[in-house]
This record gives C-alpha cells, sequence and structure tokens, in this order.
C-alpha cells in the first residue's frame, strides 16, 4: 500500500515526560531551515529508494538528490537533523557559541524526536546518519547570500561514539552540518515548528504541515493547485491517489496550526491557519508581538466579496502596507476589512481593463488555451491528462468526464494560470504574447515588450501578481 493512502490513525503519544537533566521538547524549540521546508529533499516511505529525484520550480531553482546503497534520506531521518539544527539555534539564541559541528547525547536525541530507546531505534539513528551522509545533492537553492551550484551532502560526517566493551553501547553523535545549511542557520533563515511536530504520524502529514507553515505562515489561508501540491510534496504516488489522500487529511487528519481544505471544483488544497495557533505566538522579527486576524475577519470578507476573493494575497498586502507605514492597528479586523474593500475594488478595476484591453467580450483564457492545446503532441496531451484527470470527481462522489474543451483550459490552467507570477526565467505563453504585442501595435517588438512587462510587474503589488495573466494585456494597452 502507498504509504499517501494508509489509513489515517491518532497522532503518537508524547513517550517522554521532560527530565531534570534531559534535553526536553519544551527548553528547546524544534527549528528548520525554509529551504528544506519548501523543497522535497526527503522521501515520505521508510522503504529504500534508490532512484534519482529531481525537482525544478518554475523560478528556475533546481535541486537533484542521488541516494546511497542505503536509500534516499526519509523524512523520519530528517528528524535527528531537526534536532542538530534546533541545538545550533538554542546556543545562537542564548549568545553562545555555536559550530557546523553539533555533539549530543544518543538518548536526548531520541528523547526529542520522541522515540522510544528500544535497540530499534538507536540502529535507526545510526541508519539515518549513514543515509544523511551518503546522499549526493547538487542545487541551486540559494542559503543566506550565497546563490551558486552546489554539491554536496546534508551532513559533512556523523560520528556516533560507543562504549568501550562487550556491549558496546551507543554513548553520544556527533553531526558536522554541512556548509550549505551552516549559511540558512547563520542567515537566520529558519522556523518554528509547532512543538508536536514529532507526533505526526504519516509522512505526508507532516511533509504537509511543514509547506503549510512555509507558505501560509501567519496568512489567514494559503491556496495551491494539486498538481504543484503534489511536485513540492515528493510523493511518488501518482496524482489521482494523491488527490484521495488530500481529500481524507482534509476530514481526518491532523496539521496542527493549520486545517487543510479541498476544493474539488478548482482542483485546489486550501491551507487555513487555525485560530490561537501556536504560530501567532512567535515574536516577529522586530521584537513586537504580531498583528493577528481573528477568523470572523476572514468570514466577514467573504460575506462582503465572494468565496473568491483572494484572502492570503489581500493580507499579505496589508500586512507589507502595515509595515512601511509603521502602523499597529487597536482593531485589526476592522483595519484590514477597510484595506480589502479598497484591494478588492483596484483588482476588480484591473480585470475590467484587461477585457477591454482586449476588444472583445469573449473567453479569451479559454481561446488562448485551445491554441495551446492544437500545439501539444499526442504524448504531450497524454500526460496532461494523466495530470490533471480525465474526470471531475465532486465530493458526493459523482462528477463528469471531461471535453476536449475542458482538458484544453484544466491543462493551460495547471501550466499556466495556477503559477506563480513568472518575473524571472519562466516563459510566457507564447499565444498570450501574441496577443499582447497584437495589442501593443504593429511595430511593437514581442522580445522588447516581454523585457518590460518583467521590470514592469516586478514593481506591482501582490494583488497585481496573482492576476498577471490579465496584467500582461492591461500593459499591452497602455503601451499602444
Amino acid at each position: 500500500m502507498d504509504d499517501d493512502l494508509k489509513p489515517i490513525r491518532p497522532m503518537l503519544p508524547a513517550r517522554h515526560q521532560p527530565g531534570l537533566f534531559s534535553l526536553n521538547i519544551s527548553s528547546i524549540s524544534l527549528k528548520d531551515t525554509q529551504q528544506q521546508l519548501e523543497f522535497p529533499f526527503f522521501a515520505l516511505s521508510k522503504k529504500p529508494d534508490l532512484s534519482v529525484r529531481r525537482y525544478e520550480d518554475h523560478l528556475g531553482n533546481s535541486l537533484e538528490i542521488t541516494p546511497s546503497v542505503k536509500g534516499l534520506p526519509t523524512l523520519y531521518d530528517k528528524d535527528f537533523l531537526i534536532c542538530a539544527i534546533s541545538n545550533v539555534m538554542d546556543r545562537l539564541n542564548r549568545g553562545e557559541f555555536a559550530s557546523r559541528r553539533v555533539r549530543m547525547y544518543a538518548a536526548d536525541m531520541l528523547e526529542f524526536t520522541n522515540r522510544s530507546r528500544s535497540g530499534r531505534d538507536y540502529m535507526a539513528l545510526d541508519d539515518a546518519i549513514t543515509r544523511l551522509r551518503g546522499c549526493t545533492i547538487k542545487t541551486n537553492i540559494r542559503t543566506g547570500d550565497i546563490y551558486r551550484a552546489s554539491t554536496f551532502g546534508l551532513i559533512e560526517s556523523g560520528d556516533l561514539v560507543r562504549k568501550y566493551g562487550w556491549d558496546g553501547r551507543l554513548q553520544y553523535v556527533e553531526i558536522t552540518l554541512s556548509e550549505w545549511l551552516w549559511n540558512a542557520i547563520e542567515a537566520r533563515q529558519v522556523l518554528t515548528l509547532h512543538p508536536h511536530y514529532f507526533r505526526l504520524r504519516q509522512p505526508l502529514e507532516r511533509r504537509l504541515y511543514e509547506i503549510a507553515r512555509k507558505f501560509c505562515g501567519r496568512q489567514a489561508e494559503w491556496r495551491i493547485s494539486l498538481v504543484l501540491l503534489h511536485e513540492r510534496s515528493g510523493s511518488k504516488g501518482n496524482l489521482r491517489l494523491f488527490r484521495q489522500a488530500v481529500r481524507r487529511l482534509a476530514t481526518q487528519g491532523e496539521l496542527l496550526d493549520y486545517a487543510v481544505v479541498f476544493d474539488s471544483r478548482r482542483d485546489m488544497a486550501i491551507f487555513q491557519r487555525q485560530e490561537g495557533s501556536l504560530v501567532d505566538q512567535i515574536p516577529s522579527v522586530s521584537g513586537q508581538p504580531p498583528v493577528t486576524l481573528p477568523d470572523s475577519a476572514a468570514a466577514e470578507a467573504r460575506r462582503r466579496h465572494g468565496e473568491k476573493i483572494g484572502l492570503a494575497a489581500a493580507e499579505r498586502d496589508w500586512r507589507r502596507w502595515m509595515n512601511r507605514k509603521g502602523v499597529r492597528p487597536t482593531n485589526p479586523a476592522a483595519l484590514f476589512l477597510s484595506f480589502l474593500d479598497i484591494w478588492a475594488d483596484r483588482r476588480r478595476r484591473n480585470a475590467a481593463a484587461a477585457d477591454s484591453a482586449d476588444g472583445n467580450k469573449s473567453d479569451w483564457i479559454q481561446e488562448m488555451a485551445g491554441e495551446w492545446w492544437k500545439t501539444l503532441g499526442n504524448s504531450e496531451r497524454t500526460a496532461w491528462r494523466q495530470e490533471v484527470g480525465e474526470r471531475v470527481e465532486l465530493e458526493d462522489g459523482e462528477g463528469w468526464f471531461r471535453s476536449e474543451k475542458s482538458m484544453a483550459r484544466a491543462a493551460f490552467n495547471a501550466r499556466w494560470r495556477h503559477q506563480d507570477c513568472p518575473t524571472e526565467e519562466m516563459e510566457l505563453p507564447p499565444q498570450l504574447l501574441a496577443r499582447a504585442v497584437d495589442r501593443a501595435g504593429p511595430d511593437t517588438d514581442a522580445q522588447d515588450f516581454e523585457e518590460a512587462w518583467r521590470k514592469w510587474i516586478a514593481k506591482q503589488p501582490d494583488w497585481r501578481k496573482d492576476t498577471w495573466l490579465f496584467s500582461v494585456l492591461e500593459f499591452a494597452g497602455k503601451h499602444r
């Protein structure tokens, strides 16, 4: 059975009570680097995975992991890496000296990661160190202010020191973190995890919590298509099984600070921060307590502007506006709703400008989807059918099979519309670029227009970037 489809069981029990002299979970906060939360470095299955893993996002961040003979490092192996990173960050936060070489008692590491102290768990620690050291990672993902293509292991070395004698009992472990990880730690590119992270039983639960922690954070909600979530999670199962797993997690799973809602109509996952979550209690960088929004604000926002309002993008722009103006509201909900009224009005005017720039009232996205679909070969169309699913499933078990027109639009949305704003290396849809150049005028050079648009959109607020497809035509209309 695929790990994604295992029956959901309750969280693991807390196996240890805080001791007087032990490294306990109540004294040291769980920390992990933002890069490891964002990208799929670890396998979700405990079964040895000997395949080379490759991942690349739309911004050009690439990742290639070559496993050792014992397989790729798993999400459970990551527990001990989190333990080491948390230990280092605790020292740095207390103003003490810390280095890449971390020494910890093996028993304390097992207690910190909520494991028992059986012989099997000590052997699992040994195997985890081997996989973390044995894998070879090639990536251009930036840590700190260092941006370069690097090849390394997650740890440079791992020493397991045993007592000399007939029993050879494991005493302590010394881990040397890679320079790539250390750059992230020195730059404080780390996030605090929930204290009960190690009690999450299923690897998919842990991975989705990590993604929510990185991208949703303190926002009211964050949305992502199932296609992109499947890629970012690192799941080896096909998209259909992954969709079933997310749907089941939405009703039965546990994501600690967050809840996940599955939107079957749009084939999206919606992560929502739960009221009173521990992430709200983490101090902000400035030292002031973060401004939090009650759930009632989200409910009122949807009542005013409908279910389709992009609350995550609105809240992100609202917080940036407050930081820029130095505002500390006494009534955050009232201020956010006032900001949202202006934000939503600007967004509607932006969409209307794109429609008028197009010159007709037809569904131009559907037209572009059809044009793009015709350029694909049979093998590419088959791959997209498998990616987005030939059947639209509803929550009540009903559904329908997609028509060719519907399939073209679903594939186009997954390929282009649901992607983040392509301000870096990702290309624009050629059909959209041709339409925009035509609107801008007969003397417009396509390459010059695209470069000008990229510079313009990079300076725009997030609400405009979220509708970047429309902004291309709006920009063309302004530069006729």
